[in-house]
C-alpha cells in the first residue's frame, strides 16, 4: 500500500482518523508527497468531506478512549491461549498475563461464561476448545481470534467458494422490485443467497444493473458532535479568527504560501492563493505596496474555508 501515488475517496470517511489512516498509504517512497483526491457523490458527500478537512485543518482527531472493563479482550484472549495451547488449567489460566488489570479476579465470570455458552469446554480441570466457538470462529483457520478491532458490518461476498468483496448491508435489506444486484469487481453480480447469520452473501454473473455503496457520514450518517458543528461551520461560513502578526512591525512581509479552498458558484472546490505582497522600496519595484488580505476574511463566493487544498 505504501507505493500508492494518490488516494482517491468517494465522499468522506466516518471519522478524521479514518481519512489520516488512508491518506498514510500514499507518499511513502523518497521525493514523494501525501495526496488524497475527494470525488463528492453529492450534496451530501460534498458537506461532509469539507467539514472533515475543516476539523483536520484544526489540528483535530477523535480521541482513543479505552474501555474501562475490557471483557471482550479477556475472552478473546482466552480463547486464543486454548487454541494455542490446545488445554489450559482452569484455575492456571490467568496467571499467563502476571497482573495485568482485566485478567484478575474480575475474569473469571468470562470464564464461565464461555463455557456456558458452548465456546469452551472443560473436563478433568482443563478448558480447550468447544464446539460454538469452533462454529462461530473456525472458518480460515481461526483467523477473527487473532485481532479485536471493530468495524461497521459488511457482508462477504462470495462466488461459489471465490470471495468476490464485502458489500454494505443496506444494499442487502432495501425493498426493491427488480432482482437484487450488486457492482464489484467492475461488473455485475445477481444476489441468490443471504446467509444472515454468517453475514454472507452469495451471487453470480449478471449482465448489468448492478449497483455499489460507499458509506460517507453524509447529512443521513453524522458520526460525531465534533464533526456536525464543523458542518454547521461550513453552512455558515465560519473560519478561524484572525490573529495578530508576531513580530515587530518593521519586518518586510513575506510572501503569502497558505492556500484558500473556496467553494465557487459553479459548484467547485478550487485553491485560490492570497494576495502576494511585495516589500516595495529602491530596487523593488514601483508603486504602492498592496494591502495583505487576512487569512481569515471572507470570500466573494457564498461558501468558503481555510482548509489547505487537499487534492
Amino acid at each position: 500500500m505504501g507505493d500508492l501515488d494518490r488516494v482517491i475517496q468517494l465522499d468522506a470517511p466516518p471519522t478524521v482518523a479514518f481519512f489520516l489512516q488512508r491518506l498514510g498509504r500514499s507518499g511513502r517512497r523518497p521525493g514523494t508527497m501525501r495526496n488524497c483526491l475527494f470525488l463528492a457523490l453529492g450534496h451530501e458527500g460534498l458537506l461532509s468531506a469539507a467539514a472533515l478537512l475543516l476539523q483536520w485543518s484544526r489540528g483535530w482527531v477523535e480521541p482513543v478512549v479505552a474501555p474501562p472493563e475490557p471483557r471482550h479482550l479477556v475472552a478473546q484472549q482466552l480463547l486464543a491461549l486454548c487454541l494455542q495451547e490446545n488445554r489450559v488449567g482452569e484455575n492456571l489460566w490467568r496467571e499467563w498475563w502476571g497482573d495485568i488489570g482485566p485478567f484478575g479476579g474480575g475474569a473469571e465470570p468470562v470464564g464461565r461464561h464461555l463455557v456456558e455458552q458452548g465456546n469452551l469446554d472443560r473436563d478433568g480441570g482443563l478448558l480447550f476448545i468447544g464446539p460454538e466457538a469452533a462454529r462461530r470462529y473456525g472458518y480460515r483457520h481461526f483467523m477473527n481470534l487473532t485481532a479485536v478491532f471493530t468495524a461497521p458490518p459488511e457482508f462477504t461476498v462470495l462466488n461459489g467458494r471465490t470471495e468476490i468483496g464485502r458489500t454494505d448491508p443496506d444494499l442487502l435489506t432495501e425493498q426493491i422490485d427488480n432482482p437484487r444486484k450488486l457492482f464489484l469487481e467492475g461488473r455485475s453480480w445477481l444476489v441468490t443467497y443471504i446467509d444472515w447469520n454468517r453475514e454472507r452473501c452469495f451471487v453470480e454473473p449478471a449482465d448489468g444493473g448492478g449497483r455499489a455503496r460507499w458509506s460517507g457520514f453524509g447529512a443521513e450518517r453524522v458520526r460525531s458532535f465534533a464533526l456536525a458543528r464543523a458542518a454547521r461551520d461550513v453552512l455558515l461560513v465560519r473560519t478561524r479568527p484572525c490573529t495578530k502578526p508576531s513580530g515587530p512591525r518593521s519586518n518586510p512581509p513575506r510572501r503569502a504560501t497558505k492556500t484558500f479552498t473556496v467553494f465557487n458558484r459553479e459548484g467547485r472546490w478550487s485553491p485560490v492563493p492570497p494576495t502576494e505582497t511585495s516589500a516595495g522600496g529602491p530596487g523593488r519595484g514601483t508603486g504602492p505596496t498592496p494591502r495583505r488580505r487576512p487569512h481569515c476574511q471572507r470570500s466573494s463566493s457564498p461558501m468558503s474555508t481555510d482548509m489547505p487544498y487537499a487534492a
